[in-house]
């Protein structure tokens, strides 16, 4: 008979929060042999004690003390002893919880420490990797701490001006308080050099802290969106183009210098984000101002390591972070290990770890990630993110083959081909592009890796599990059918395929007590019928349009067919805004805010002295970002000709992902001025008349310096809706 060994576990500190890490070490005491002992009469064959020792001023060290059978775990604070205990569980114990949910795995790997334990006595002490280390990945706090994400510093940021100064309390009473935007007062952000603004922000922070003294931060951060005061008095402070950083700083330190004074020890901390991550150029922040850098996904790269001299997507943000972490003596960064806006397949693992060595090399104190749980998804790169900012320095392929080897044992072969194959691929896609990997052939090839998993199964954990990644593959093929259709111009396509994603997400909704989060269904099911009904309004309006243009159009327009031979010239970077210098912003800003456009320069093309080329695109091209593709920092002509049988008196629909010009025959035809977060309308249906015969389309667009497989789709029908021969 199996001798049964006991345990008694204490928690000496006193401290409610330690709670869960004590029942978790129980359980995974238990999974190792050991039961608890019961009985205050009977000494127990191991005792484990935690204990707080205050007269040490590190917050991050903790230490394991073995003397014959008393263990003794001790820690500076909370958080260190609650880092020290999940580190006995997973590197002594073996045990590790890689989902949300209160299953224990039992890993075939465990590290040094487990050798230790077995010796009568040993002295174990650790440092915590960053002096604080906090991520937000959605609702599973319990989950958060068995990653040991540490939450010394409770960074708390968010988009605050509407919650600090409501617009629906201030604005009638005080216009004045809000941004002047085209020369109306407008309640999309706050007006900085406003003193009473200044005065009631500091207030409220103020308040924010005397009723919460424990907190450590209050959120200086703008709203969502690029609609920033246009008054003299913040345009003056306005010393870098495109950047707003400088006004913003002026408002912080103002704030700052008043919350101080009466809070010495707190801290105000924004997004670097947008049009403001930019360091400032003149105006130095004050001590107690907290940058969080944002390394935004449609901006930045996630596909190779902020470090890779390759990647020229990654040079500005690593620019960037390195210039706020020599400007503030504190400096978070938000991270994107699931992304916001594609609900696909994000296999970024292989860039966290050379990230996050980076970050701690140069002083970062913590990340903050976007609070995404897609298992189904990304789960991989959760748990291996997890790992990487605890202090783990294994490579991408050998978290990814322990993870399977864990979690799918039965089909360990299949998932692990899965998950590198996707891995692999990122690595060599363009900057910030999954679309370039993501075609036909790769998703053919997973699905087969899903098939011979779901037959290799064991147990109903594994099928379980196996079942959730196979959600998130169905929820990406149906992401895929959208973009496909919005390449087309194809908004029936666009509409049906994301009624097969709301069908998935209710779906994963009705087993959600089942399964770890397939996909977070609250934020992907709101998102997918908001587009839903927006697309499907603007099908509507283009077909109530037509028909009140053309009483012979029935109301079905056959399906889309794009012009797809094309000559294209080379680009043309806007003058404005030269690219060779990386102090100045490219001017991705100015088309945002409408200040710059140079679609209203003339170039070569417009002078008959361009060099064009032949670009032929496939007959599937799709883009997965449509809103934030690459930054359109000049122009680009493109240019066909079409041969007609007959008259053509119909419609041209034109989808340009930001602005652009549409010449016929060399005559200005249509000018589209308004950038991608400003259009209404996905397409624009322009009306033609057009003799039989040859006619030449050329398109100036807004464009970054990459050639795009998707800038744009043009599609030619006939007043009765049916596709126009143009050859």
């Amino acid at each position: 008979m199996k001798e049964t060994r006991t345990v008694t576990i204490t928690n000496a500190t006193g401290d409610l929060r330690l709670n869960n890490a004590v029942s978790d070490l129980g359980t995974a005491l238990e999974m190792n042999g050991y039961t608890r002992q019961t009985d205050a009469a009977i000494a127990p064959d191991l005792l484990f004690t935690l204990r707080l020792d205050k007269t040490v001023a590190d917050l991050s060290g903790f230490s394991v003390e073995r003397n014959g059978n008393e263990i003794v775990l001790r820690g500076s604070s909370v958080e260190s002893i609650r880092f020290g205990v999940y580190t006995v569980i997973k590197d002594a114990l073996g045990v590790v919880w890689y989902f949300p949910d209160n299953y224990p795995y039992r890993t075939s790997t465990s590290g040094d420490l487990k050798k230790l334990m077995n010796k009568s006595a040993f002295t174990y002490t650790a440092q915590l990797p960053y002096r604080i280390a906090t991520q937000v990945w959605g609702e599973s706090q319990l989950w958060h701490d068995r990653m040991r994400e540490v939450r010394e510093r409770d960074v708390v940021v968010l988009h605050n001006w509407h919650r600090t100064i409501p617009p629906k309390d201030w604005f009638e009473s005080h216009p004045e308080y809000f941004a002047l935007v085209d020369g109306e007062r407008k309640p999309y952000q706050l007006c900085t050099t406003n003193a009473d603004v200044i005065n009631i922000y500091a207030q409220k922070a103020m308040d924010y802290f005397a009723k919460n003294p424990q907190a450590q931060f209050f959120s200086l951060s703008p709203e969502d969106n690029y609609n920033f005061c246009e008054c003299d008095a913040c345009r003056a402070l306005d010393v870098r183009e495109g950047s707003l950083t400088d006004r913003l700083m002026v408002f912080f330190n103002a704030v700052a210098e008043q919350v101080t004074a009466v809070y010495p020890d707190k801290k105000l901390a924004f997004y670097a984000y947008l049009n403001y991550i930019e360091a400032p150029v003149d105006i130095k922040p004050h001590p107690a101002i907290v940058p969080v850098v944002c390394h935004m996904p449609w901006s930045f790269c996630h596909n190779h390591a902020a470090t890779d001299p390759s990647c020229t997507a990654n040079a500005r943000y690593k620019r960037l972070v390195e210039e706020w972490a020599a400007l503030c003596s504190e400096v978070y960064i938000r991270e994107y290990y699931t992304h916001f806006y594609w609900y696909g397949l994000w296999p970024v693992l292989h860039s966290i770890g050379p990230d996050n060595e980076w970050y701690r090399d140069i002083g970062i104190d913590g990340v903050i990630s976007e609070s995404h749980e897609h298992w189904g998804l990304a789960g991989w790169v959760l748990y291996g993110a997890g790992l990487h900012i605890a202090g783990e320095t294994n490579g991408w392929k050998q978290i990814v083959k322990q993870y399977c080897a864990d979690v799918f044992p039965g089909s360990q072969r299949w998932m692990n081909e899965y998950i590198v194959t996707l891995e692999e691929l990122s690595q060599k896609a363009e900057c910030r592009r999954m679309d370039t990997v993501l075609d036909e052939s790769t998703m053919i090839l997973l699905n087969k890796l899903l098939i011979k998993a779901e037959h290799d199964a064991k147990s109903d954990r594994e099928k379980d599990m196996v079942h959730v990644y196979r959600q998130g593959f169905e929820n990406t093929e149906y992401l895929l059918e959208f973009a496909r259709g919005r390449s087309d111009g194809d908004l029936n396509a666009m509409v049906e395929a994301l009624k097969k994603v709301s069908a998935l997400v209710n779906r994963i909704k009705a087993n959600n007590n089942r399964y770890p989060n397939a996909i977070k269904t609250s934020l992907v099911g709101s998102v997918i019928e908001k587009f839903i009904e927006k697309f499907s309004v603007q099908q509507g309006g283009i077909v109530l349009g037509w028909k009140e243009k053309y009483p012979e159009f029935n109301g079905q327009m056959d399906k889309p067919e794009p012009i797809s031979d094309w000559d294209v010239t080379p680009w043309y970077p806007a003058p404005e805004f030269p690219l060779e210098n990386e102090g100045v912003v490219a001017m991705y800003s100015q088309f945002l805010s409408g200040e710059v456009s140079a679609l209203n320069s003339v170039y070569d093309p417009e002078t008959g002295v361009a060099q064009w080329s032949r670009v032929s695109y496939p007959a599937q091209f799709y883009s997965l970002y449509d809103v934030f593709p690459q930054r359109p920092d000049g122009v680009r002509y493109y240019r066909t000709m079409i041969n007609l049988s007959e008259a053509l008196e119909g419609v041209m629909m034109v989808r340009v992902i930001d602005g652009y010009v549409l010449f016929i025959d060399s005559e200005e035809y249509y000018f589209q001025p308004e950038n991608r977060l400003n259009k209404k309308t996905f397409m624009d249906a322009i009306p033609v008349s057009l003799q039989a015969g040859q006619h030449e389309i050329v398109l100036k667009i807004e464009s970054p310096s990459a050639l795009e497989m998707d800038d744009f789709t043009v599609l030619l029908y006939t007043s009765r809706g049916t596709a126009a021969s143009t050859k």
